[in-house]
């Protein structure tokens, strides 16, 4: 005990301050540790913006699926009708399901800059006469930057079966 009695007088004794480097280095790893932590800050918000627009992008390329499907399962139209004008528009061009829901109309799309994303289209191929292929693609922008999802579905005449 007498032991550090005495170095704690020899420190209480002591007129010496903090140093210059010392100081310095504190400072240093004050700045490092604010850096640290701004960078991934902005990352985590970098990756939450991309998972967000990702997920619209998801949702917006089944709802198509589902605007496809719905068109090629009504009554109206059938699979047979349906896959003539999907053949015959989007197999070369990219296509949307434009219109309302009693009357929607498969046809090319036009890209224009006042479009809200995502935007989601697809082209169809034929694999046979009761199998039709839809790829359908996504694209959304985060400030300058496109990015884009695809998906594939495959549509069979469920009702020739």
């Amino acid at each position: 005990m007498e032991i550090f009695q005495k170095n704690l007088s020899k420190i209480k004794n002591s007129n010496e301050g903090i140093g210059l480097i010392e100081t310095i280095l504190a400072v240093m790893f004050s700045i490092f540790l604010i850096v640290a932590l701004i960078t991934l800050t902005n990352f985590n918000i970098r990756n939450s913006t991309l998972a967000d627009e990702n997920r619209k992008a998801i949702n917006s390329a089944n709802s198509l699926v589902e605007s496809l499907r719905s068109l090629k399962d009504s009554e109206a139209i059938g699979f047979t009708t349906f896959r003539t004008e999907v053949t015959s528009e989007c197999v070369a061009t990219d296509c949307i399901v434009t219109g309302n829901t009693a009357n929607n109309i498969v046809g090319p799309i036009t890209f224009d800059q006042t479009t809200e994303y995502p935007i989601s289209y697809f082209r169809a191929v034929q694999v046979s006469n009761d199998e039709i292929k839809i790829n359908i693609n996504t694209i959304w922008k985060i400030g300058s930057k496109t990015f884009s999802s695809p998906l594939s579905t495959t549509f069979s005449n469920w009702r020739a079966k």
